[in-house]
């Protein structure tokens, strides 16, 4: 039998849908709320309070937050967070609160965003990045550059919403599409 606790904060829970949950190695809460960006919330102060931020793309301290609508969240080996949203790809340095976004580059030389709804670390250099219209891709850490990855399955290139990517104890890597 377990317990729960009803957590309120402001009007965003209410308002607003939970889409994506994390903790990261430093105890720390993230929550996307769908439409309206992060909340964090931090360990209990000296008062036993947890401390709470909301971060969001209309926010002026986080205002390089790409997108409010956000899908997944990751841990990099150096403790920076990987967002995935609307807009593409977010990677955020907690210790000095710095944004980087990533667009997508296509072979036409145009930038433009990808709505990234999963996020695997390859441990080889390079991120999986499943995509939703636009299939699967590696983000070269190295070069900071997107390259396709062709997924084919009876002859037919699949471009559905890639959902979700994890990687199986032989190295298979198994795709939830929609």
């Amino acid at each position: 039998y377990q317990t729960f606790e009803d957590f309120t904060y402001s009007n965003l829970f209410e308002e607003s849908k939970v889409r994506y949950v994390y903790s990261d190695r430093n105890s720390n809460i993230w929550v996307s709320i769908s439409n309206a960006g992060l909340v964090l919330i931090e360990p209990d102060d000296d008062a036993g309070k947890p401390r709470i931020s909301e971060i969001s793309n209309k926010d002026p301290y986080y205002s390089d937050l790409n997108s409010n609508v956000i899908y997944y969240i990751a841990e990099s080996d150096d403790g920076a967070l990987w967002v995935c949203g609307e807009n593409g790809l977010n990677l955020i340095h907690l210790k000095d609160n710095a944004f980087k976004n990533y667009s997508y580059r296509s072979a036409r030389g145009i930038d433009f965003p990808l709505e990234v709804r999963a996020l695997l670390n390859s441990d080889e250099g390079f991120l999986w990045v499943g995509t939703v219209g636009d299939g699967l891709k590696q983000f070269h850490l190295a070069s900071q550059k997107f390259v396709d990855v062709p997924l084919v399955h009876r002859g037919r290139q699949i471009r559905e919403a890639i959902q979700s990517i994890i990687r199986d104890h032989k190295g298979n890597l198994w795709i939830g599409t929609e």
